[in-house]
Order: C-alpha cells, then structure tokens, then sequence
C-alpha cells in the first residue's frame, strides 16, 4: 500500500494535478491568442505617383523653334558670389542664350525645333572663392523638343555633370517630351522626379541618390503611321526605363511606364 501511494504522489508530481493542467492549458492558449509584434528587415517602398513640386518663383525660358536643331547645356557655374548661377549655354555657338542666380527656385522651359535638339543638364562646377557649398534650391528644366521629322530627328535631355564639385538641388523636377539619359549620378536632397514621353536611360557608373525618386514613361501614339492614303496600318508605342549597373538609393523609389495606341477609324 505504501509502494503504489508513494508512486501515486511521484505521478502526480511529473504530470501534475487535473486543476494544474487545465491552467497550464489556459496559459498556453492565452499566449497563442496574444497579438505579437516582430521587426521587420528593411525594405523598398514603391512609388506609383509623381512627387508634388513646389513654388518655383524664378523662370528661364527660351525658344529655339526656328534653330536648326538646339546643342546647349543648361549648366551650374560658380562666378564667386553668394549663390551659384544657372547658365544655358548653346554649344554650338559657343554664345549665352540665358541665365538664373540659384537663390531661390528655378524652372527652365526650352521649347525645341523640328530638328534634332539636344540639352545637357551639367550640375558640376569649379569653385571660385573657396566656398564650394550652396544653399540647396529646387531646379525645375521642361524640354519640348517639338514636332520631329519621322525617322530623321529626334531629341534628348542628358544628365552629364563636369567638375570637381557638383551642386546638389534640394529638389529636381525633369520633364521631356523625348529620351531622358543619365550618364552621370546625382544627389537630390529630397525629391526626385523624372519623366519622359518617350524613354529612361540609367546608365552604367550613374549613383542617383534622393530622399524620394520617381521614374515615370507615358508614351501615346495616335494613329499610327499612314503607310497609305487615309489607311492607317501601323501604331508602334514604345516606351521603357533602362537601368544599366547604375545605382539608385532612396527611401522610396517609383517606376512607371505607360504606353497605348490610338487607333481613330
């Protein structure tokens, strides 16, 4: 009798009481139900619109409808004053078609020929005076290449800095109505925003650094091509972003393309 009460109180010690189990069973079920939170690694968050701009207060236009086809470089230039100056520059010319003291936002507006027009955005300077920082202000540049002649013209916007230093916008807004190609980096300190009605190019060695980066195509082709009278046959909307062992760093980046056809009967 003594054994079997003694191997009882052991069993009841290894397994526990009915009243002990049933609690051990209610706390189980209780951390199971409790809402648990865990960190998560870090990630990419994807932008599907384009980044609102700011107030631009300063404007440089000009209007080359009438060139033979427009070869400038809309460039940052350090003449030793308290702000940096952006110059458009015709290359072929070698002359100064405008220009704008980056104190405060700018926007450029280039409207193109029916000729082939090319514009270079060149954000590196030489320092002049031993101040080779500025305030950051927002650039805005628009190209409107016009209407090209088929198969025998066509435009771009080139990012290609040149110099020892670079100045970095606080915000950069690019805006084509043909290809868009980086050859070099840049860094934007907040926003960046990048569209094209035709292509993006990224190429290899460009490191584009922005708070906030949007890529954006909208390529529309109406009609197509008459390949004979008053027979439209062929609509051909090609648009894409390229990106090519280049580097693009932010805490939230957006590519989006959009192409359609349309075809009036």
């Amino acid at each position: 009798m003594k054994t079997s009460r003694l191997l009882q109180r052991l069993l009841q010690r290894v397994a526990g009481t009915p009243q002990s189990r049933e609690a051990d069973e209610l706390q189980a079920r209780r951390q199971r139900n409790r809402l648990q939170f865990e960190p998560l690694e870090q990630r990419l968050l994807l932008s599907d619109s384009p980044l609102p701009q700011p107030a631009f207060s300063a404007q440089l236009s000009y209007d080359a409808t009438l060139s033979t086809g427009l070869n400038a470089r809309l460039e940052v230039i350090d003449e030793g004053g308290a702000a940096p100056v952006l110059r458009l520059w015709d290359n072929t010319f070698n002359a100064e078609l405008g220009r704008q003291i980056l104190d405060q936002n700018v926007s450029v507006s280039i409207t193109g020929s029916i000729f082939s027009d090319v514009l270079v955005l060149d954000l590196g300077y030489t320092d002049a005076n031993g101040v080779a920082s500025f305030t950051p202000w927002s650039i805005k540049v628009e190209l409107d290449g016009g209407t090209n002649i088929p198969l025998l013209s066509d435009d771009s916007l080139v990012v290609g800095s040149d110099g020892p230093h670079r100045y970095n916008p606080f915000s950069l807004f690019l805006d084509s109505s043909s290809d868009i190609t980086f050859n070099t980096g840049l860094t934007v300190v907040d926003a960046l925003d990048v569209q094209s009605a035709e292509l993006i190019d990224i190429n290899s060695g460009a490191a584009i650094v922005a708070n906030h980066a949007y890529f954006g195509v909208s390529k529309a082709v109406t009609d197509g091509i008459d390949l004979l009278d008053g027979l439209n046959l062929l609509g051909n909307a090609t648009g894409g972003i390229t990106v090519n062992g280049a580097s693009i760093t932010a805490a939230d980046i957006g590519f989006i393309v959009d192409t359609s056809v349309n075809i009036n009967t």
